[in-house]
């Protein structure tokens, strides 16, 4: 679900119609392995009522498998509904649809306010633009790292004034 290129191999390559086969085995796999996962030690000696509140789905960290399962569930909604209902894609490219993308940008918003995480209404609307028009640095300090040269999609009447201003 990360793939970054369309011509990708094995399994980074992206999800298309044609290769349903590789990724619905796949998912169906990896939806069981963490179904059967288990924390700490289960033993034949625990009644069975016990062995059910110790499957990671019900632990303390039960969020990362949970948003797994239901990113797996997504994407095949996706798939059926752009590929087969309306064919409008051919392929998707699953870190096109990352959060990595929005960690940066706000990673450049506080960066440009000084490590500000609280910023006003105002700040946030000139930090946003300094970032647009390119004129923001990147940060040093963030939790992610650009890969790929994935741009922020922008309105046409937003990219009119941007041409504007890199002509003077």
């Amino acid at each position: 679900m990360d793939s970054k290129m369309p011509f990708g191999k094995n399994h980074k390559v992206p999800l298309r119609k044609d290769n349903k086969a590789l990724w619905t085995t796949t998912f169906e796999e990896t939806k069981k392995f963490i179904l059967g996962l288990h924390y700490g030690v289960v033993s034949e000696k625990v009644p069975k009522r016990r062995k059910k509140e110790c499957t990671v789905l019900t632990g303390p960290r039960k969020r990362c498998f949970i948003g797994f399962l239901v990113n797996m569930i997504s994407y095949a909604s996706i798939i059926e509904i752009y590929f087969k209902k309306r064919e409008l894609l051919q392929y998707i490219l699953g870190h096109k649809m990352s959060q990595d993308h929005l960690e940066l940008m706000f990673g450049l918003v506080r960066s440009s306010l000084g490590s500000n995480n609280n910023p006003t209404v105002l700040q946030f609307k000139s930090s946003f633009r300094k970032m647009i028009l390119g004129a923001s640095h990147v940060g040093l300090h963030e939790n992610c790292m650009v890969q790929d040269e994935t741009v922020i999609l922008l309105p046409a009447k937003l990219k009119k004034n941007i041409s504007l201003v890199e002509e003077t």
